[in-house]
């Protein structure tokens, strides 16, 4: 709990300690004045504020939702290997908050090197046919 907060919680139950105490005090000279016979007068302390610290604890039952929400998406796919934030963690943007395993990255990239080579295969046996039908052309 932040200490200001604290210390407006201590200076509340002051102040409302403080209000029950007069009204109790105001309640008794009325009656004693509409009754001179009345009650017996009410003995108060009364306590000026002061700054302090609050040892009483409150255990509550509620519902918490988050100030903002933010939508937490992967550009790739595949398996998570690693959770680099727990829950509550303030994250930056751009900050990593997991590792995915990057097995599917390695075998896509390996089938583009193998598309590359079949590309650059074909592409070679295209200019030797266009060199022999070229020289067909010429003779």
């Amino acid at each position: 709990m932040k200490p200001s907060r604290k210390y407006f919680i201590a200076a509340a139950i002051v102040l409302i300690i403080v209000v029950v105490a007069f009204r109790a005090v105001r309640n008794s000279a009325s009656r004693s004045d509409s009754d001179p016979a009345g009650t017996a007068a009410v003995s108060v302390e009364v306590t000026p504020v002061a700054v302090g610290t609050i040892s009483e604890e409150i255990t509550d039952v509620g519902t918490i939702a988050a100030m903002h929400n933010a939508m937490v998406s992967s550009e790739t796919a595949g398996r998570v290997t690693g959770v680099l934030v727990k829950v509550g963690d303030n994250v930056r943007e751009g900050q990593t908050p997991i590792q995915v395993d990057d097995e599917l990255k390695a075998v896509a990239v390996e089938q583009a090197k193998a598309q590359l080579i079949a590309a650059e295969t074909n592409f070679r046996k295209a200019e030797k046919e266009y060199s022999g039908k070229q020289l067909l052309y010429q003779t």
